[in-house]
């Protein structure tokens, strides 16, 4: 019976290492694990027991929840994922015990499909080095590790989409004032019911959250870990792509950014919304 951090974290350590991918030590891991009562997210013992068990279930039976596997949103192709967050959890289950397919050596979640090329997926990094950041990620783990069907039967999606790189023709073809703005104050992450528009210039979905980054869209990703699993089913964003990740919910708070990141506690009044006809909220 583990109850714990330290012990969590040696855990954890140990089922990494079967798959050749124990971290340094944990060791933020390990701190976090044994303060999540004073930030507000439940007590060491109920994080250690039950809730690491309820994550190790999801990461056990991964193939069951993902019978059909995972369509690859591919480069150069519009196509739309869509996942539970029961989904969602088992996935980022699984990459906390570094049980999800290696991307980087081009592994597949079903036999005789093609190498996924995706990004990185292994938080293992994180987890090693920022106890802030470890925060938000513990605030996920345990809303969704005590989190009822109802919430965990809801969909997220991510959609790709692609286009012809437009020329600089068309864009000199415009010839319309544009409309006016209107600019408020507070942080874009921590708004609901609005469409967040992040760029990147051919890269990864999140960027570079799991180096370690948290600039503001790695801090919503860090918020919004449902939004990572978007790594693990979309290829590298050529010049002409974007992905929509629609249903993504908010665990967790934040002040700052970068190394001045501040975990400031879950995120426990979500706004009450009908999910639309595929019961995304």
């Amino acid at each position: 019976e583990i109850t714990c951090g330290a012990d969590l974290a040696n855990a954890v350590q140990r089922i990494r290492g079967l798959t050749g991918r124990a971290t340094e030590g944990m060791i933020p891991f390990a701190h976090a694990a044994a303060e999540v009562e004073e930030r507000g997210i439940c007590t060491e013992e109920e994080f250690c027991g039950p809730v690491a068990a309820r994550l190790a279930h999801f990461a056990q039976y991964i193939p069951w929840y993902l019978q059909d596997g995972l369509q690859v949103l591919a480069q150069g192709e519009t196509n739309e994922v869509f996942l539970t967050r029961r989904q969602c959890a088992v996935i980022m289950a699984a990459a906390l015990f570094a049980a999800v397919p290696d991307t980087d050596r081009g592994d597949c979640l079903v036999e005789g499909q093609a190498p996924r090329q995706l990004a990185d997926f292994d938080i293992g990094g994180l987890l090693d080095t920022d106890r802030e950041k470890t925060f938000c990620l513990m605030a996920y783990y345990h809303s969704v590790a005590t989190a009822g069907d109802a919430f965990l039967d809801q969909v997220v999606s991510f959609g790709r989409r692609s286009v012809e790189p437009p020329t600089h023709q068309f864009w000199m073809a415009f010839d319309l004032p544009l409309r006016e703005a209107i600019i408020d104050e507070g942080a874009a992450v921590d708004r609901a019911g609005v469409l967040q528009v992040l760029t990147a210039s051919e890269a990864d979905v999140g960027s570079a959250v799991l180096a370690g980054c948290a600039s503001t869209e790695e801090v919503m990703y860090l918020q919004r870990p449902e939004c990572l699993v978007g790594r693990f089913v979309a290829q590298q964003l050529l010049s002409a792509e974007a992905v929509f990740i629609t249903g993504a919910a908010q665990y967790a708070s934040c002040t700052g950014s970068g190394s001045c990141l501040v975990f400031e506690g879950p995120c426990k009044e979500r706004p009450v919304e009908r999910p639309d006809s595929l019961n995304r909220v």
